[in-house]
């Protein structure tokens, strides 16, 4: 079939290295502008667009894609069907009823569950045992349209969001390669989501990554995992005569039965320093194993202990002020 692909992030990589493998034709690539990003602003070009242009493939970038002359040419393309995949912005029904196959499209989650732009991060802050991909036809409300395919995948027990991530995009190949044959061939069977089992996985901010240490270990773990590789969890560390240290947490785990905080020490305690960091939570542990200090590189909890000079007794704070001793 003739595809017009609209695509941004990364997520739509895996499927669109094998559409042509799958006997299908990518017409054209509609993706978002190319804007500055990082330290530097320097303006970042989308992997799926050098990709397509590496290929020959015609690239749109508009800026709004609602728009009426947007629309006109997309018509003039004639795709069999519009595939969207981490674009970045809501198609609208004028174009959904342009392919005689329809607007189809890929997500992280198993719908209805994790609607949003976030589902891989939030399947493993909620401590989900599983999850995978849906492919479904596009809806006027977000990603509630009917389901045209689905697989499902367990989340490991050290999984971090950005390594289900890409295991989802490649999941997700197939099963849009599957959806596919089913369309052309006319034998897909859409289901309608339960709206009673809707979950929701909302846009991250780095604000949605400060620790709250009175939450059990087991959760912080999770949230740790569910934040990497961004924006990162992350909490401020307050040490008698030094200005409060924000500090990411790359890589934790709960502590092992035993290591639990004794003597009632209040949540966010340093309870060992050294060859460990090991800090009280609401309930049990967390032991701290890779770190990101304020403008500073990665580096083991052990590195940062002693060029920092932690100490039992010092403690992680949720703001600066708190870390003021």
């Amino acid at each position: 079939m003739k595809i017009l692909l609209a695509a941004t992030g990364d997520f739509a990589m895996p499927t669109f290295r094998v559409l042509a493998d799958g006997g299908h034709e990518v017409i054209g690539l509609v993706t978002q502008p190319d804007r500055p990003s990082g330290r530097g602003r320097q303006v970042h070009t989308a992997a799926v667009k050098q990709a397509a242009l590496d290929a020959g493939i015609p690239v749109m970038q508009p800026p709004r894609i609602a728009a009426h002359d947007v629309v006109a040419r997309i018509a003039e393309m004639a795709p069999e069907v519009f595939l969207v995949i981490a674009y970045g912005q809501k198609i609208p029904q004028e174009i959904c009823r342009l392919p005689p196959n329809g607007a189809i499209n890929l997500h992280g989650s198993l719908l209805p569950e994790l609607r949003g732009a976030a589902p891989c991060n939030w399947a493993i802050i909620h401590g989900l045992k599983r999850t995978g991909v849906s492919v479904m036809y596009l809806a006027p409300r977000m990603d509630a349209g009917d389901v045209l395919g689905r697989r499902e995948t367990t989340i490991g027990p050290r999984e971090t969001a950005g390594q289900l991530h890409d295991r989802l995009a490649t999941l997700g190949a197939d099963v849009v390669l599957d959806v596919l044959g089913q369309l052309e061939a006319g034998t897909h069977r859409p289901v309608v989501q339960d709206e009673s089992h809707v979950t929701l996985a909302p846009r991250l901010s780095k604000a949605d990554g400060l620790i709250d240490w009175s939450l059990p270990a087991e959760r912080l773990d999770c949230l740790v995992r569910g934040l990497s590789p961004w924006p990162g969890a992350f909490a401020f560390l307050a040490q008698a005569g030094h200005e409060a240290l924000r500090v990411i947490v790359e890589d934790a785990a709960p502590a092992v039965a035993g290591d639990a905080a004794p003597h009632g020490e209040a949540p966010g305690t340093v309870l060992q320093a050294g060859h460990r960091l090991l800090v009280a939570t609401g309930q049990g542990a967390l032991d701290i194993i890779q770190v990101k200090p304020q403008s500073g590189r990665s580096m083991t909890a052990e590195a940062f202990c002693n060029g920092r000079g932690v100490r039992p007794g010092d403690r992680f704070v949720a703001s600066e002020a708190e870390g003021e001793i």
